[in-house]
């Protein structure tokens, strides 16, 4: 019993359609994987600089006589909003950082930082509310915000004074983490793309295989 040479090299011509089909599939894949996997850089958060000390003193009035009280505990919480900024309240008014001996008194053994200072003046039933940020070693002024309160009471004018706090932490607020990456943009996505590719080649290859017909049997009698 012989095999006929010509069916038996025709039916390996006709595997190597399959063959090549597969592993075209193949590395198509891998290169679509390597080089999306490459540009998928993940995003990195800048370092966050550490909180920066902020000696509030006692707001203090312009005018005379006083509506009510002010004290620097709405100051305080509205600072501590953003996170960025280390508040505390000192045992002086605003009317110290006007004397250099005196604010050097009030932060005696205290770190360097920024000095909120607060002033409040009234007119008839309008609290016009100033605040600004002085730097404690060169006496600068840096950032420095105002509100007027209409028809103004306590409970209003301690609005207004957590709201300038927040207003002056909010450039100091360490910056948010970047967003996730998109999906494309995940190696592990085209890790599973250039899977299923290559499954995909493996199994249109094993079609291609399977139809192939058997090489013929020729008998040859002595």
């Amino acid at each position: 019993m012989t095999l006929r040479r010509g069916s038996r090299y025709a039916a390996a011509r006709r595997l190597n359609p399959g063959i090549r089909l597969l592993s075209t599939f193949v590395v198509a894949g891998a290169l679509l994987a390597t080089g999306c996997a490459s540009r998928a850089t993940p995003a990195t958060a800048r370092p966050a600089r550490p909180p920066v000390p902020v000696f509030v003193l006692r707001p203090s009035w312009a005018t005379s006589p006083e509506p009510f009280a002010a004290d620097a505990a709405p100051l305080v919480r509205g600072l501590s909003e953003g996170g960025g900024l280390l508040p505390r309240a000192v045992a002086a008014d605003a009317a110290c950082a006007d004397e250099p001996a005196c604010l050097d008194g009030a932060l005696a053994g205290l770190p360097d930082g920024e000095v909120l200072v607060v002033r409040l003046a009234a007119l008839a039933d309008t609290v016009l509310v100033r605040a600004s940020l002085v730097h404690r070693r060169f006496g600068t002024t840096g950032a420095a915000r105002q509100e007027v309160v209409h028809d103004a009471t306590e409970a209003r004018v301690r609005d207004a004074l957590q709201a300038l706090g927040a207003a002056l932490a909010a450039p100091y607020a360490p910056p948010r983490p970047p967003p996730p990456p998109p999906l494309v943009r995940t190696p592990w996505f085209w890790a599973v793309v250039a899977g299923g590719l290559a499954a995909s080649g493996a199994a249109v290859g094993a079609a291609v295989w399977a139809s192939q017909p058997r090489p013929d049997v020729v008998i040859t009698p002595p």
